[in-house]
């Protein structure tokens, strides 16, 4: 004992074996602490709806680990529902529930690809026949409007672009985003998005290069029509309103058109406060433009499946999108398309 004291004196760099700190760790969130109203206001599903979605992508984040304190699932899929419903900082949400804001930054992408791996089983446009039969008659009860399987518009998404490609995500608001194309059906659930495309891109670029507009101008979905506004071109699959109407049909057309496609841009408010994280108000996404538009499509699903439940959502005054758009010059209407417009204002809204 005394050389070794000895030793130590002689060698000022060895030190006396340190007793070891226990680790602490903070407390998760656990969903059966929260009441049934705090669930909706924080994120913004039931316990129900959460509980399965949890089920459907457990596999996804829930990892095999023999460590007695690792995260669980369910505690991911709260963090980022929470995320998602607040457009709060990551150390903001971090701090609320328990992780560090690199861990967050981690189950952030985990969730959301794996709310993306199964959204097919809540966002799907109606190809059979008898599906589009189905939503056809939806949308002549609910609003008069014959032959129409969906709604179609875009919207834009807050984001820091690129600094290389800064000028093509610009948008003619002047702000950087995602232009997001979204078709909804008669009761706003939403059949198909497009989240890929920079916020300079045109609404009818990114129609002509999606799947479902490219099916549409195949004719694979026959005499069946899309209902767009007038930024959109006038074809025999995707009608717009009259800009002049001149009859008493053409303006009862222009107004059960606008009664309709309204259900759209309602959707678009309903996402927006649901997820404020999409609101440029919430301030603009600090991912990259491949993230956030993974994100859009987790809402998306997540919107879907609240619909199925049933929960409620109220839109924010100033985030109801415009309802009417001005034409886009350079956007001659076909003649085709004029005669399929010319026929249904006739045919169904005469007296």
């Amino acid at each position: 004992m005394r050389a070794h004291n000895i030793a130590n004196s002689a060698n000022p760099s060895i030190t006396p074996r340190q007793t070891r700190r226990p680790r602490r760790f903070k407390i998760r969130l656990n969903l059966n602490s929260f009441t049934d109203e705090d669930v909706l206001q924080h994120f913004r599903l039931s316990k129900d709806s959460i509980r399965m979605l949890y089920e459907e992508i457990k596999l996804h984040i829930d990892r095999q680990t023999r460590r007695s304190h690792a995260i669980c699932g369910m505690s991911k899929l709260l963090a980022v529902l929470h995320y998602l419903a607040s457009g709060s900082f990551q150390y903001c949400i971090a701090s609320k529930i328990g992780f560090t804001q690199p861990t967050f930054s981690r189950c952030l992408r985990q969730v959301v690809n794996a709310i993306v791996n199964i959204s097919t089983n809540y966002i799907s446009f109606p190809y059979s026949i008898s599906e589009r039969e189905e939503v056809k008659q939806k949308f002549f009860q609910k609003y008069g409007m014959p032959l129409t399987i969906g709604l179609i518009d875009c919207t834009h998404f807050a984001i820091i672009p690129p600094a290389a490609e800064e000028q093509s995500y610009r948008n003619r608001k002047m702000f950087h985003s995602l232009n997001v194309q979204l078709i909804c059906g008669p009761s706003g659930e939403i059949l198909d998005i497009v989240a890929r495309y920079p916020g300079g891109t045109h609404d009818s670029f990114v129609l002509s290069g999606s799947g479902i507009g490219q099916l549409f101008q195949s004719g694979y979905f026959g005499d069946d029509l899309l209902l767009g506004d007038n930024g959109y071109r006038l074809t025999p699959w995707l009608l717009t309103p009259y800009l002049s109407p001149r009859t008493d049909a053409q303006q009862r057309y222009n107004l059960a058109h606008r009664r309709t496609r309204s259900q759209v841009e309602r959707v678009f408010g309903q996402l927006k406060s649901r997820f404020r994280c999409l609101d440029v108000t919430g301030g603009a996404m600090l991912y990259k433009p491949v993230l956030v538009g993974k994100i859009i499509l987790a809402c998306a699903v997540l919107h879907n499946i609240a619909l199925q439940h049933h929960i409620p959502i109220e839109i924010a005054a100033d985030l109801r999108e415009p309802i009417d758009c001005p034409p886009v010059m350079g956007h001659e209407s076909s003649q085709a398309g004029n005669l399929k417009r010319n026929d249904i204002s006739y045919n169904f809204f005469s007296r």
